[in-house]
């Protein structure tokens, strides 16, 4: 079927195929399929109640197995789309020019990209999730990316490195663009809603159509170039078929629908074909005349049968300049008794006519080896179902038509025009050479370049050799969603967090290549690391122990009573470590508050709240006091707990109804003062974008939330917020997160500071974090992570710490860990061990021997180099003469002298006999 190509530039942009991107995902069900459960019925209706459909989503998950498939996927992205979605702009955001602090300075620190090699690797690693992916025809190395969270890209160096063309723009979502084919600088792409279009490679950016059209809400499905005419565009989106042909200056409505794609006859440029979605089907459009009409076709094209509640909603559509009369079609949905692929269609008449290619019998049907459902999650094809009105992206060799390339969960490949495929790597195999990321959106193959460029949930990928490997071409875009974040106290290159599509992203110092890992699966959301110990971290999957070494695996053990987490806003929960004894923290799982004194090995339950456990703090001057949020439902009231007993004992302290408006479903991010643990500050942190918070967004306590007082003022008018935290060390300093921006303020100030120099307009703020070492504050967003100085310096607190209050040995070296606020080029400490030698030291993490048993005092004072700030603090040790007399050899020991399961060799130690907690 191949035929010879004379490439020159015109020849090029006149044989361009290009293949287009769908992202409005569509049910795998209606409220009135009977079988399905009453969760996906509420979900599919057509004003579903998220609480409601929470609520009996849970309920059937109690009681019935978890199986992942297209329902309960579309239930996570369903949840994530309301977590993420921006707030409307209801009034131009005067105040942040106003209140304007000039101090911020933020910088992407990453990831954007991974080490693929590393031990540790992800079975499916990734690290930034991409719509869709062109490549300039006058100029290969110009590319332009679409992100789902991040923004417009471009690269000028074939995808090497990338930079932001959009964070001026309040957007995050792009779906669609397009490079005029004689002028790489020339391009246009769907932005908020509307199509923009620039003139000078994404500096500058301008809405397109007069007024009537840019005051328009568009879904941008597709938007195409005419072959020879660069004036003349078509747009594809979820109102209406739309041409241009003055560059985008205005727009003509051809046909009204929700219209998927586009495609131009590789040869005839009069001839352009469409695909409408209507109902529980697809529709094919062609036309002659150069797209003033359309005509449906019908002739053997994809039909399901509506009465049996069969659907076939998204097709894509592909064409190939060697074979310029054939229309390739992969259409997706559920047909007898089998969902996924419904079948791939091939027209050789310019698709006045559709023929059954792909795959079994057809349509659809129960998957097996003769049936290959190709939009499954198997490389054999033989699963059912699939995420097929989500991820799918065609394309066909524009020189070899009988190559075509099909995208799903897993990338198939047929090489006799579409009538069979063999998947090279599930998406579950990065061990393989042409490995590409789950959950692919984009296929282009480009003519010259023979290259093909994919993007999908982890990136962008290409490959110049027909497939046969395929290399990542992302570096640079910040594109990585974190749902949890956590980073070292003193060792603050030390991080990691769970993400949407990515795993957990890794970073400990320089070990990895690319600076970051991707590891531990796809969805996760924890992310925390111990401030004493910070070669140790948590995730969602188990407690690690970095091996400082990117070929050796890290070391794991179990991670039982994991705090809550959810993709909701507001419902998850903490880890929250004791300031002075780092292997005591505390986890708030399901509706029970959690403690360990052993690091993890064992937990004793210390309160039921009746809720789940959400927002925690712990107060660093008296830990003994706790706050606690509660997380009962959807709709139901959320309320603040303290305890003044280290959880013994618990009294409620939420805020009236009327001081919060009446909305006591909005649920909360709290924050504790460093040196007072009855100053307490709550943010409001709605599930919804558009939850009119104004007037009522954040309160402070000043004795324990026994009263509390309103600090919102008409600055946090309109914002959606999402966390909140102290800076330890400041008169009352906060930083309240939101799904756009940072604010700060603090006692002394009368009004909130817009805090978001640097970062791109649109960042979701996901968990704020101090780095008191170097001055910074960390910001985990859907962009990956971003750093400025903090607003103010931190005054000194001294904080003295130790893995556990009781040490078992009089023979043992005590460690401690300065778990202070301060910063490193200006600091000093002075620690006083009475009873100990040394008796006193003046270095960070002294370690020291006891002479003899007792309780003792430890004190510690941190001070800036000329002394004049200080900082007193004193802890508390109890030094035990429960040695170990006899070892077994070769055997584990755990106790709580030695948590770690340390072997012990065949030596002996002279001491009291103790009681083991465990030799196994």
């Amino acid at each position: 079927m191949s035929t010879p190509l004379l490439f020159t530039l015109a020849v090029l942009i006149y044989l361009f195929p290009r293949i287009s991107i769908a992202q409005t995902e569509f049910p795998y069900g209606s409220a009135q399929d009977a079988i399905l459960p009453e969760w996906a019925k509420l979900m599919y209706s057509p004003s579903p109640d998220p609480g409601q459909v929470v609520d009996a989503y849970n309920v059937y998950y109690n009681t019935q197995p978890f199986v992942k498939n297209g329902h309960t996927q579309f239930y996570k992205r369903w949840l994530r789309s309301m977590s993420r979605e921006l707030p409307p702009l209801k009034s131009p955001r005067v105040h942040r020019t106003q209140n304007r602090s000039s101090l911020a300075q933020w910088q992407s620190i990453g990831p954007w990209d991974w080490d693929h090699d590393a031990a540790d690797r992800s079975y499916a690693p990734g690290a930034a999730h991409v719509y869709t992916v062109e490549q300039a025809i006058s100029n290969p190395d110009i590319l332009y990316a679409g992100t789902a969270t991040a923004g417009l890209w471009k690269s000028e160096d074939r995808g090497l490195s990338w930079i932001s063309v959009s964070d001026a723009l309040r957007t995050g979502s792009v779906t669609a663009l397009e490079i005029n084919h004689l002028q790489s600088q020339t391009v246009y792409a769907e932005l908020l809603k509307s199509i923009y279009k620039s003139t000078n490679g994404g500096d500058d950016w301008n809405k397109t159509g007069d007024i009537v059209f840019q005051a328009m809400t568009l879904e941008v499905n597709d938007l195409v170039m005419h072959p020879t005419d660069t004036a003349t565009l078509f747009a594809a989106t979820h109102l209406a078929l739309y041409r241009s042909t003055n560059g985008g200056s205005t727009w003509i409505l051809i046909l009204p629908g929700d219209f998927l794609e586009i495609e131009f006859h590789p040869t005839q440029p009069d001839t352009l074909y469409a695909v409408r979605h209507i109902g529980d089907k697809t529709e094919f459009y062609r036309s002659l005349d150069g797209g003033n009409t359309f005509q449906i076709q019908i002739t053997g094209w994809p039909n399901p049968n509506i009465l049996l509640s069969e659907h076939q909603q998204r097709t894509e559509i592909a064409v190939s300049p060697d074979a310029p009369d054939y229309v390739y079609a992969l259409a997706t949905g559920l047909a007898n008794g089998g969902s996924g692929l419904y079948g791939i269609y091939v027209s050789e008449d310019a698709g006045q006519t559709w023929s059954f290619t792909c795959c079994g019998d057809g349509p659809a049907g129960p998957p097996s080896l003769d049936n290959p459902n190709l939009m499954g999650w198997s490389d054999d094809g033989t699963d059912d179902g699939g995420q097929y009105y989500y991820d799918l992206a065609f394309d066909v060799s524009p020189t070899n038509a009988d190559s075509v390339y099909v995208g799903g969960v897993n990338l198939w490949v047929s090489d006799n025009g579409g009538e069979s495929f063999v998947c090279p790597a599930k998406w579950s195999h990065p061990h393989k050479p042409n490995y590409v990321h789950a959950d692919i959106h984009d296929i282009h193959f480009y003519p010259g370049t023979q290259e093909i460029w994919l993007a999908g949930d982890g990136g962008i990928f290409c490959s110049s050799n027909e497939g046969a490997s395929f290399a990542r071409k992302m570096s640079g875009i910040t594109g990585t969603d974190f749902w949890g974040f956590g980073a070292g106290y003193w060792d603050g290159e030390v991080m990691l967090g769970g993400t949407y599509h990515n795993g957990t992203l890794l970073k400990d110092n320089d070990v990895y290549l690319n600076g970051w890992i991707s590891t531990d699966g796809g969805d996760n959301f924890r992310g925390f690391v111990n401030p004493g110990k910070p070669r140790q971290v948590y995730s969602d999957y188990n407690i690690k122990t970095l091996s400082g070494d990117r070929v050796v695996n890290n070391g794991t053990r179990p991670f039982p009573n994991k705090p809550n987490a959810s993709y909701i806003i507001g419902e998850s929960s903490d880890m929250l470590f004791h300031p002075q004894y780092f292997g005591t923290w505390y986890s708030g799982y399901s509706n029970k508050l959690w403690k360990t004194e052993d690091d993890g090995y064992t937990f004793t339950m210390i309160h039921d709240f009746g809720a789940n456990v959400a927002a925690m703090d712990i107060a660093w001057s008296n830990p003994d006091v706790m706050y606690v949020c509660t997380w009962p439902g959807w709709w139901s009231t959320k309320r603040i707990y303290r305890s003044d007993d280290s959880g013994e004992n618990w009294i409620e302290i939420t805020p009236s109804s009327a001081q919060l408006g009446g909305n006591t479903w909005v649920p909360y991010d709290i924050a504790v003062d460093a040196l007072n643990p009855m100053k307490v500050w709550i943010v409001r942190t709605s599930m919804y974008h558009n939850t009119n918070l104004n007037g009522i967004a954040v309160f402070t306590s000043d004795n324990g939330g026994s009263t509390w007082q309103n600090m919102t003022t008409y600055a946090l008018n309109d914002e959606a917020f999402t966390c909140i935290m102290h800076q330890a060390g400041t008169n009352g300093g906060i930083y309240i997160g939101t799904r756009e921006s940072v604010y700060y303020r603090n006692a002394s100030m009368t009004d909130w500071a817009w805090y978001g120099d640097g970062l791109p307009e649109a960042t979701f703020s996901t968990r704020l974090l101090p780095y008191y070492r170097e001055g910074k504050l960390r910001n985990s967003t859907n962009r990956s992570v971003w750093e400025s100085p903090l607003y103010e310096s931190s005054s000194p607190i001294a904080m003295p710490s130790t893995i556990t209050r009781r040490h078992d040995c009089i023979q043992d070296t005590v460690y401690f860990m300065d778990h202070s606020v301060v910063n490193e080029n200006d600091a000093s400490w002075f620690w006083q061990f009475p009873g100990a030698t040394p008796a006193t030291s003046d270095e960070r993490n002294p370690k020291v021997l006891y002479n003899a048993t007792g309780i003792y005092d430890v004190t510690l004072t941190v001070s800036d180099i000329n002394g004049t700030d200080s900082h007193t603090a004193t802890g508390m040790i109890e030094v035990r003469n429960w040695c170990v007399l006899d070892e077994v050899p070769g055997k584990a020991l755990k106790s709580t002298a030695y948590p770690d399961y340390t072997i012990v060799p065949d030596l002996g130690l002279s001491g009291n006999t103790i009681t083991i907690s465990a030799w196994v």
